[in-house]
């Protein structure tokens, strides 16, 4: 049993997972240069789908009516998407063909997602395992499958829209 491997779950309302090396340890171990970090926030389907801000817009008219004028209210409802609240996180080794060395998720059932990370982890997976792996549609665990941008890119890793990881909206 690899202990340096151990899957960790914070059960919080929005839970937290990870298994393998922090950021700042694979940093720390092996150099910011020969760390690459893909990551992803996004809305989960079951947020997104029933979860949404309502907000009601009150409008004042005024009308004319015989001689004098009346205030009517008239209200429009809009719904907002909610603010992502969902993470997914890659920590890779460059040197070492994007050895996978960190896994870590905020969302849904995050120790569902994680406890199937700890195996690829620990069986010395990498980014491009990842890429080839088709997700299963619609789960916060296909993320992982669809990490394409790096936190050194410096492009915007928020999803909009779609369910997931936000690719079919």
């Amino acid at each position: 049993m690899r202990l340096d491997y151990v899957p960790t779950t914070v059960f919080t309302p929005i839970e937290y997972g990870c298994v393998g090396l922090s950021e700042e340890a694979a940093i720390s171990k092996y150099g910011e240069e020969d760390i690459e970090v893909y990551l992803r926030e996004f809305s989960p389907l079951e947020f997104s789908a029933c979860h949404r801000e309502r907000i009601i817009i009150r409008k004042e008219e005024e009308k004319g009516e015989k001689g004098g004028k009346k205030e009517e209210e008239e209200e429009e409802e809009i719904n907002k998407e909610l603010s992502p609240c969902c993470l997914s996180k890659l920590i890779c080794l460059k040197s070492k063909n994007l050895k996978v060395l960190g896994i870590h998720f905020v969302g849904p059932e995050a120790a569902e997602v994680i406890q199937g990370m700890a195996l690829a982890i620990q069986l010395g997976a990498t980014k491009a395992d990842f890429d080839n792996t088709l997700g299963i549609h619609p789960s916060n665990a296909e993320c992982f499958m669809q990490l394409q941008i790096t936190k050194r890119s410096g492009e915007n890793w928020v999803a909009t829209g779609g369910c997931g990881g936000g690719k079919c909206g």
